[in-house]
């Protein structure tokens, strides 16, 4: 799984994108609205490994994450 972070607008804030191995979008939402979002879309599991990853991320960067 990757992690790509998105800068957002203005008016936006960021946005995250998780992709599978083949590179479809699994989610993509808001990171204002993480803990809601990855229990949302049944990553919760995953929540550990991308808080650390965004701690070290860019904008318009990809980190794998599994």
């Amino acid at each position: 799984m990757y992690l790509l972070r998105v800068k957002g607008s203005d008016k936006t804030s960021g946005l995250l994108q998780i992709r599978d191995e083949d590179f479809s979008m699994l989610a993509c939402f808001r990171e204002k609205n993480l803990d809601e979002e990855l229990e949302k879309n049944n990553l919760l599991h995953l929540k550990k490994k991308i808080k650390e990853a965004l701690a070290q991320l860019d904008y318009g960067t990809i980190k794998k994450i599994r």
